[in-house]
């Protein structure tokens, strides 16, 4: 059964609470939960999502890192989900720990993203794609933005990508070329 960290004990007769048979387990800090246990990521999902719960939680999250000497990160993933992660834990770091786990590291590693959550990772790898739906500091690091996650752009990517037709990679110039896509600047893979 999941669990669900609270912050209140009202939590417990929540409809959410009980639709998913989650048990609440109260919460006075996040380094309460975060110290623990063996917990890398903690998802909270704002079942109201509006500006002043945005505004109220980034104050908080913002103390209690401060608080705690920056022993953990937090990001929106959406604009009603936030997820606190232990230090050095992101999709970027899970990348490096799976080539390192591999003992080998890809030619290319591609990503997609559209959150803040994407943000460290579209940024680092060979060839960072954003949809056209992201935040604006997912687009600014992106190599490349294509079109909005609703519009199956990511299938039609991919099925342009693994086309001879559609991409290529110029070795002379050292950089993939992804033909019916404006690169945001130079896709390199040094």
């Amino acid at each position: 059964m999941d669990f669900l960290w609270v912050s209140n004990d009202g939590a417990y007769l929540d409809p959410f609470t009980i639709q998913e048979e989650l048990q609440p387990v109260v919460w006075r800090s996040i380094l309460e939960v975060l110290n623990g246990a063996d917990i890398l990521k903690i998802g909270v999902k704002l079942l109201e999502p509006n500006p002043a719960a945005y505004e109220q939680l980034t104050l908080l999250l913002t103390a209690q890192q401060s608080a705690s000497e920056e022993q953990f990160r937090w990001c929106f993933s959406s604009d009603s989900y936030i997820e606190i992660l232990a230090k050095g834990v992101s999709k970027w770091s899970g990348i490096l720990q799976s080539q390192q786990i591999r003992g080998c590291r890809d030619e290319l590693i591609f990503a997609i993203g559209d959150h803040q959550n994407d943000r460290e990772m579209i940024q680092n790898v060979d060839v960072g794609i954003a949809m056209a739906n992201a935040i604006e500091e997912v687009k600014q690091v992106a190599s490349y933005v294509i079109g909005h996650v609703d519009d199956q752009a990511v299938a039609q990517f991919l099925e342009n990508l693994m086309t001879d037709s559609h991409s290529h990679n110029d070795k002379e110039n050292n950089h993939w070329i992804f033909k019916g896509y404006e690169p945001v600047d130079t896709v390199s893979f040094d």
